[in-house]
């Protein structure tokens, strides 16, 4: 998936909150799929013994994007990206050698992030970092083991549209170019408003990892 041509990185002079990106998820017709995400440091664990570590907020989507599936268990669905879904959590790869060894039996598990109880539900596939921006710590620090919970829940974010803090991701259709998904992503995030101030630049995955 790093290679492929048709994923994109769209750069927003202002990146869309949630209600912006389920509103333009709903209306656009460039992408096979669009998904948002971004990245916070959390308590994980009880009160004694929690853990300063990074976490990720993604959308139900982002696996459709990305066109991955998980190694273990599954991922979130779109009833669980939501505010009132249930509480649960994806482990990275690298998270579930670290803290499990490898260990099915983490599927299942219980868990507590940031003073709430939540369930692992999946175990994404080895090295899935979402850019060269997002560098994680090394592999022996608990920030080198993200968690990843679905942006819906996070009710500030998913309620307000001043919540610019999240990035976007697309998979480009079939026959669709670069600049056309850039024109009407453009104008459905930011319609009339001054391209000079309020501007969309796409770039092809790849080369936004150089």
């Amino acid at each position: 998936w790093r290679t492929a041509p048709d994923l994109a990185r769209i750069w927003d002079l202002v990146p869309p909150s949630p209600p912006d990106f389920t509103d333009w998820q709903a209306r656009q017709r460039s992408f096979d799929a669009v998904a948002i995400w971004s990245t916070r440091h959390a308590f994980l664990g009880h009160a004694e013994a929690a853990e300063w570590v990074q976490t990720v907020q993604a959308s139900a989507s982002m696996l459709d994007v990305l066109a991955i599936r998980p190694a273990l268990g599954r991922y979130f669905t779109a009833g669980e990206d939501v505010v009132v879904g249930p509480r649960v959590a994806v482990l990275s790869h690298e998270a579930w050698v670290a803290r499990f060894q490898r260990d099915p039996r983490a599927v299942g598990r219980a868990g507590v992030l940031e003073g709430v109880p939540y369930t692992v539900i999946g175990v994404l596939p080895p090295g899935v970092s979402l850019g060269a921006w997002l560098s994680y710590r090394p592999l022996d620090t608990a920030e080198g083991a993200p968690v990843w919970t679905p942006v819906g829940q996070d009710s500030l974010s998913a309620r307000g549209h001043t919540s610019h803090t999240f990035r976007a991701l697309g998979r480009v259709r079939a026959g669709v170019s670069l600049v056309q998904a850039r024109v009407e992503t453009e104008r459905l995030l930011h319609g009339g408003q001054d391209p000079a101030t309020l501007g969309v630049r796409l770039t092809e995955w790849q080369l936004d990892q150089a």
